[in-house]
């Protein structure tokens, strides 16, 4: 397994990411994940200047880019399932940012964007079935532009539509495309009454990526204690991917959270 951390953990201003960029790669970490809106205000509206130069910094640190998080963040009009204009306009937006992280030589972007998915109303199964048509729509998307669309269960307070591994992979397995995968938060498996090493087996096919923070996007380890736990049947299933720290900025001392927390991603996940 390798370390990423997605820079909604840094500095809300986007003159200091490469700042960001060389902190973490002092720190030896393998990669770098992005909330795209906290870099660009509009970001399918960034210029190729902008993406080149964000691409070559990255590269220059010999770090890998991950992909994007927080996919739909700045945009909470946006709704799958409110009406047929709205789902279209959301589609075509996500399309946007696939070409987006393509173009940064990204390959995974993570759907959590919970405000988006709400069943707005409707019949669960009604917005099932629509997602199915949309999920795959999206995932032939992600083949073309060579990256994967990872689905990201909520809790349900944060959202109705896919809100436990279960419900995820269910919704993958209609699917039945390549480029649509599952998204592993710590934060689903502290709210499951489930061991975790059955779990991650049913699923460890599908699991192509994994955030690590604790609820309420605070550091790892200050709330829930069973990251050694997970980080063992993570190694058990042999899940090889990126490890990204997720958490929200610590404005107090932003370096000394991120240090702290890089190092107890290396002990509990990645020491056997």
């Amino acid at each position: 397994m390798k370390i990423s951390v997605s820079n909604i953990a840094w500095y809300q201003d986007s003159k200091k990411f490469l700042q960001f960029l060389s902190f973490i790669k002092n720190l030896n970490c393998d990669g770098v994940e992005i909330a795209p809106s906290a870099i660009w205000n509009e970001p399918i509206e960034s210029t190729k200047e902008e993406r080149n130069t964000l691409k070559k910094n990255i590269k220059q640190l010999n770090l890998d880019f991950i992909g994007f998080h927080s996919l739909l963040f700045s945009k909470p009009n946006l709704k799958l399932f409110k009406n047929s204009n709205l789902r279209l306009e959301t589609k075509k937006y996500i399309f946007n940012l696939i070409d987006l992280c393509s173009d940064l030589e990204g390959t995974k972007l993570v759907y959590g964007s919970p405000k988006s998915r709400e069943l707005c109303g409707k019949k669960y199964q009604d917005c099932k079935n629509q997602s199915l048509e949309d999920f795959y729509e999206i995932a032939e998307h992600s083949k073309k532009r060579g990256t994967i669309f990872c689905l990201e269960p909520l809790s349900i307070k944060e959202t109705d539509f896919i809100t436990s591994l279960e419900e995820g992979g269910e919704i993958i397995k209609h699917v039945d495309h390549p480029n649509l995968k599952l998204h592993l938060d710590t934060k689903v498996l502290f709210r499951t009454k489930k061991e975790f090493k059955s779990l991650l087996f049913t699923y460890k096919d599908i699991i192509k990526h994994v955030h690590v923070g604790d609820e309420n996007l605070m550091p790892p380890g200050t709330i829930n204690k069973e990251h050694a736990e997970i980080g063992k049947c993570l190694r058990d299933i042999n899940y090889k991917g990126f490890i990204t720290l997720e958490m929200r900025r610590n404005l107090d001392n932003i370096e000394g959270s991120i240090k702290k927390s890089v190092k107890f991603i290396r002990e509990n996940y990645l020491k056997a």
